[in-house]
């Protein structure tokens, strides 16, 4: 429990920081994106490199599956590259049942971050289990996450879900 109040207290900080104190000086800076692979669709999400597959069902925006995207910041210069469903990570065996499903927005999709820094990454490392990042950013709220869940997970045995709010844009990014 102790650990459980720790995190909600670190989400509630972070929370009040960013709301009223403007430590929000990163959002203001948008990134340039260099698309590798396959010709990308003209069709994008401004909020990011967050293409909308007009082929895929439309209940968010989502990675164009087997592409790659160099993203880079003033901080940062990775290439993000997203599988064959369009997420990020390798995907685990379709029957391994010992699979954990993340669900969230950009902060466990790994916006920004190489795939082995990514929280589902992580996680697998830690925990020695094999993880599916279903994780999407730009505007990726709640109402997305279930029907991504929806959607995709049935196609894979699991025995976890990680679902990942950030309070500030969660419920209001639907």
């Amino acid at each position: 429990t102790s650990i459980a109040i720790l995190l909600i207290t670190i989400e509630v900080f972070s929370f009040v920081a960013i709301k009223y104190f403007n430590y929000t000086n990163i959002w203001y800076k948008y990134p340039t994106y260099t698309y590798w692979g396959p010709t990308i669709k003209e069709n994008y999400d401004p909020l990011g490199p967050h293409y909308i597959d007009t082929d895929a069902v439309s209940w968010a925006t989502w990675h164009i599956p087997n592409t790659t995207i160099r993203h880079k910041g003033d901080c940062y210069d990775v290439n993000m590259q997203f599988n064959s469903i369009g997420a990020r990570g390798a995907l685990p065996a379709k029957t391994d049942t010992n699979t954990t499903i993340f669900l969230g927005d950009s902060f466990i999709e790994g916006f920004a971050l190489a795939e082995n820094e990514t929280i589902p990454a992580q996680y697998s490392t830690f925990k020695k289990v094999p993880t599916l990042n279903l994780g999407g950013g730009g505007s990726f709220g709640s109402t997305q996450m279930a029907m991504i869940y929806d959607s995709m997970a049935p196609q894979f045995k699991h025995k976890n879900v990680i679902l990942c709010l950030y309070l500030d844009n969660d419920f209001i990014d639907d």
